[in-house]
């Protein structure tokens, strides 16, 4: 049987926990090991810096950056991931029986939609964060003129970070696997 990736964790961790050694590089937007320097913009993190967050209440507390979510950057990236770890656990259901066989919605068909929507808001964020020093009406204007997956992954981002390859091949260059 083939292994994956979440079969390295303890009972303990939840998927969240592949981000635990990771963090939004404060200077780039890249994400970046905890240690050492970043692999884009090759800079130390500096935790002489404090960031605001907001409690449950809404009220904004200080905290020193060495305080992280990791390498995502909202609370909803971790609810994405938790969903997505439930509906991949989850025991399959009859809740569509009265189907034919072959007119029957996949069991976990709701994880490729959660992972999607998860995906097209990193990428985002990602091409957002490389477009900050830009004017909002010019942001605005690249996403709608490239609205799809495709072509951000591809096309946008070749723009933005003045590469002749896409994001894609960026991701094989960092180690990881084609499929």
């Amino acid at each position: 049987m083939e292994k994956y990736w979440f079969d390295n964790l303890t009972g303990a961790q939840s998927w969240t926990s592949l981000w635990s050694q990771y963090t939004i590089c404060e200077n780039c937007g890249g994400i970046r090991k905890t240690q050492g320097k970043c692999s884009v913009c090759h800079k130390e993190i500096s935790f002489q810096r404090f960031i605001k967050v907001k409690d449950s209440r809404g009220k904004e507390i200080e905290l020193l950056s060495k305080t992280s979510m990791g390498a995502e950057g909202r609370y909803e990236d971790y609810i994405y991931l938790n969903m997505l770890e439930y509906e991949w656990k989850r025991p399959e259901s009859n809740q569509f029986e009265f189907f034919s066989k072959n007119k029957r919605p996949a069991a976990k068909a709701i994880i490729v939609l959660i992972f999607w929507t998860y995906f097209e808001t990193r990428i985002e964020r990602l091409l957002d964060c490389a477009m900050k020093d830009l004017s909002n009406s010019i942001r605005t204007d690249f996403f709608k003129r490239y609205q799809s997956i495709s072509s951000r992954t591809c096309d946008l981002y070749k723009i933005l970070f003045g590469k002749s390859n896409s994001y894609f091949i960026d991701l094989e260059k960092c180690g990881l696997p084609k499929n």
